[in-house]
């Protein structure tokens, strides 16, 4: 879902028609859009690494 909605926001910022005034509110927001969804994906990927790497198991040793 994160993904393809951040497909969306790329596709709408690649054919967003130019010249792009720097106070064009749209724009910004869906620049500040994909940051924010470029990051929530980062921590997904970071948390399924570090459970895939846990294994879902936990050391008990000591």
């Amino acid at each position: 879902m994160l993904k393809m909605t951040l497909k969306k926001i790329n596709e709408e910022i690649k054919n967003y028609p130019t010249p792009i005034a720097g106070c064009d509110t749209h724009f910004n927001w869906l620049l500040e859009e994909r940051r924010r969804l470029q990051t929530l994906i980062n921590e997904v990927r970071t948390k399924k690494k570090a459970l895939d790497s846990s294994d879902g198991h936990q050391c008990h040793c000591g």
